[in-house]
């Protein structure tokens, strides 16, 4: 299914409630949306946090949202979550390593379809796909019912 997270949509697609849910949402509304709507209704989820700017895969951490650190967007994403009331443990994917400075936006690329124009945000070519396999770890243990780490 291809639809754009927020509060109209979230009914339609958290039910029937999913397994787990998988977020790498880049947009800091709608992923708070989006984990805030699935800690209410009891639904795993485990989120990746900001790979942009980053080339170091040894700065790679996995762990529990609140325990993140030196990562912007969990630094933004914990503040959204705590003004709503969610204090939930969130398995999630950051790093460690400073972000590189962001690019210009660039108004012609078709991509820009909702919310406002952003910096681009680039990562090292590996990164994403680290991010991915390690929230793929946390995936695992949620369905299986284990916590990281066990």
């Amino acid at each position: 299914m291809e639809a754009f997270f927020h509060a109209d949509t979230a009914d339609a697609l958290l039910t029937p409630p999913p397994s787990c849910v998988v977020d790498a949402i880049d947009a800091l509304n709608p992923k708070v949306e989006l984990l805030t709507a699935c800690v209410a209704r009891g639904i795993p989820v485990a989120s990746s946090m900001g790979a942009a700017g980053r080339t170091d895969v040894s700065f790679v951490r996995a762990g529990d949202l609140w325990e993140s650190r030196r990562c912007p967007l969990a630094g933004r994403v914990r503040k959204y979550l705590r003004r709503r009331g969610v204090t939930a443990p969130i398995p999630c994917v950051w790093s460690e390593e400073e972000p590189a400075d962001a690019l210009a936006p660039d108004a012609d690329d078709p991509r820009y379809e909702r919310g406002r124009i952003r910096n681009r945000l680039p990562s090292g070519i590996a990164m994403p796909g680290i991010f991915g396999y390690a929230l793929a770890s946390l995936v695992l243990d949620l369905v299986a019912g284990r916590t990281a780490g066990d």
